[in-house]
């Protein structure tokens, strides 16, 4: 199987925010049925509030299983306060899909 690579431009081609919207709504359903794993967030501080690594930064690791669409993924994303003065935007992240029967990844896309 072959993995999806997708970026911003690539994902605004074929989807709407009245899209999102929907997914979001759907989404919000499944949880409230029990049909979505949503752990908590687990979040790596570089720097953000403490002291060292220094680099004035977070990042956080999401995963999820959404059970309309039987998809899994996990969403890597964070906020660096330094990164303006570089010309780099404050936050980044991807978003990693796999086949929660196989493992295998489906899709790789920017997630800022």
């Amino acid at each position: 199987m072959e993995t999806v690579l997708l970026s911003k431009p690539d994902i605004e081609k074929v989807m709407t925010m009245k899209d999102v919207v929907e997914i979001v709504d759907k989404t919000y359903i499944g949880l409230g049925e029990g049909k979505v794993i949503n752990p908590t967030k687990v979040g790596l501080d570089l720097g953000e509030t403490a002291k060292w690594p220094p680099y004035k930064g977070f990042m956080n690791a999401m995963p999820a299983y959404v059970g309309w669409l039987d998809s899994a993924g996990i969403k890597w994303a964070g906020g660096f306060l330094d990164n303006a003065k570089v010309g780099l935007p404050y936050i980044s992240g991807i978003i990693c899909l796999i086949n929660p029967k196989t493992g295998q990844f489906k899709a790789v896309m920017d997630g800022a």
